[in-house]
């Protein structure tokens, strides 16, 4: 159980002895007030021997008159002393006055014995006044007290006001009474701020209990939570957020109580603390590696530069260029403090090597163009000249038929028709030159 509600029940158990040692107080009060109306009987019994025996004597002395008197004046002297002892306050004033105007309305005796009886009605009075005063100094006491009671029934301190309050019972006990008449409803007041104290120290504490069984149950729920994260993470930077965040729930959760939280703390501790031992080793390999990585792409950047270093921008170096480019990809990351750093300075290689070897290919090329414009220049050329020489082939044939139209001459037309014949197997060879050169022409164009 925990500590503060032991210590809870042992004030409340404390509470109800107070309680009872107050009822037992008033018993033995009530006892003492039969012992000492006995005394009081035992003592008007030798009063009543005492008179008898004076009265014997005054019956010698007195009157009838006188001794009725003085009987009179002897009964009031009882009553008052009677009242002087009763624990009253405002009723006892009232019956001592009525007594002394009593005994002022009776004659006087003149005798020793009414002195004596005088004596002890004042005697009476005295005593009275004197138990009045020490009544009315522990009433007052006791509203002090009551004020401080109603002041300490509304701290939240309650452990620190627990304390106070059993100090201000020892000094209410202490008190005294302040009358049969004002001790009860004093006790109620004080005894209701008290209570109104213990009852809201309970309310507390059953919250703080509640509390504390709520935060318990969170707490197991985070320990098989991070138990379930910190296994076998995927991601150990997401396995870490999670546990941090549990972390600020295990710290929102509040105590589980003096019985439960240390026991609950080392098991959660255990967790965080295997958990981080993993993963600091995960990230020792991961630091082991990606120091070799940034080894193997300084290695690359070197190769790199070599062949840059060569001049050689052939097709072969192009392609182990393109090697280094792959080894570079499958080499992975060497960590965000060197990646940025070392691709820069691979770009910085890399794009050396092909922007010469893009500036080797533009001259080459240009080179290239330079001849096949001069080429396609000759091409053409040869093909007007070649359709201008079929242009005067055919014209030539067209004369040549004109000559031998209406002619009769059978050699001239044999001899002309084997002109045109030739001429005729000249076009064919010219136009066939024709369509090689366009053919050619066209393959370039489409290059």
């Amino acid at each position: 159980m925990d500590q503060d509600v032991l210590q809870t029940l042992a004030e409340e158990t404390a509470q109800v002895m107070a309680e009872e040692t107050q009822a037992a107080e008033a018993v033995i009060d009530a006892a003492a007030a039969v012992a000492e109306q006995t005394e009081q009987a035992a003592e008007a019994l030798e009063n009543a021997a005492e008179a008898l025996a004076e009265a014997v004597q005054e019956q010698e002395e007195l009157s009838e008159e006188q001794k009725a008197l003085l009987q009179q004046k002897r009964e009031i002297a009882r009553q008052a002393e009677f009242v002087a002892r009763k624990n009253r306050t405002q009723a006892g004033a009232q019956e001592l006055e009525q007594l002394q105007a009593q005994w002022d309305a009776i004659p006087a005796v003149e005798s020793e014995k009414e002195q004596e009886l005088a004596q002890k009605l004042a005697s009476a009075k005295e005593e009275y006044a004197r138990r009045q005063a020490d009544r009315d100094s522990a009433a007052q006491k006791k509203h002090d007290l009551i004020v401080d009671a109603k002041l300490l029934a509304k701290s939240d301190e309650f452990k620190k006001t627990g304390e106070q309050f059993k100090a201000l019972m020892e000094q209410w006990k202490a008190a005294g009474s302040a009358g049969t008449d004002r001790d009860d409803a004093l006790w109620e007041e004080f005894n209701g701020a008290r209570q109104s104290f213990y009852d809201r120290r309970s309310a507390h504490f059953e919250e703080m209990d509640a509390k504390r069984a709520k935060a318990r149950e969170v707490k197991a729920q985070i320990i098989e939570e991070a138990k379930a994260v910190s296994e076998n993470p995927a991601n150990w930077k997401q396995a870490g957020d999670q546990m941090n965040a549990l972390f600020e729930q295990w710290k929102a959760a509040g105590s589980a109580g003096r019985d439960y939280d240390d026991e609950l703390w080392q098991q959660y501790t255990q967790i965080r603390n295997v958990f981080r031992a993993r993963r600091q080793a995960f990230y020792n390999e991961m630091d082991a590696k990606r120091a070799h990585t940034a080894e193997v792409k300084a290695q690359i950047i070197a190769q790199a530069q070599e062949l840059v270093e060569t001049g050689d921008n052939s097709a072969e170096t192009a392609k182990k260029m393109k090697e280094l480019d792959a080894q570079w990809k499958a080499a992975g990351s060497a960590g965000r403090d060197h990646d940025d750093d070392l691709w820069h300075q691979y770009r910085a290689v890399t794009d050396s090597f092909w922007s010469f070897r893009k500036a080797a290919y533009e001259q080459r090329h240009s080179e290239w163009q330079a001849k096949q414009d001069d080429w396609k220049a000759r091409m053409n050329t040869a093909l007007a000249r070649k359709q201008k020489q079929i242009a005067d082939l055919q014209d030539q044939i067209r004369k040549l038929k004109e000559r031998t139209g209406g002619s009769f001459d059978v050699e001239r037309i044999e001899r002309y028709q084997g002109y045109i014949n030739e001429k005729e197997d000249t076009i064919r060879d010219l136009k066939k030159d024709i369509q090689d050169i366009r053919a050619k022409l066209e393959a370039s164009d489409n290059r």
